[in-house]
């Protein structure tokens, strides 16, 4: 499972983010290790909803590329 947020504050939703991961994992849930959080959500999309931040679109891009690696290890 993949743990995304997106809050229009600074932190991105960071603290949901890191207890969610933690109950999920302690019902038995098989979490992806690395978590994405995008702060500003409410200016941070473009109208096709890519990033604004162009390095954070990027990140954003290896984070799922590490997550489908991540799933092709663990789920096959």
């Amino acid at each position: 499972m993949q743990i995304v947020s997106a809050s229009p504050g600074g932190m991105g939703g960071m603290r949901a983010t890191n207890q969610l991961k933690a109950m999920l994992s302690g019902i038995g849930c098989l979490v992806f290790p690395d978590a994405f959080s995008v702060s500003g959500a409410s200016s941070a999309f473009n109208e096709d909803d890519t990033l604004v931040d162009e390095k954070l679109q990027q990140r954003a891009n290896a984070v799922a590329q590490r997550f489908d690696a991540f799933t092709k290890r663990n789920l096959s």
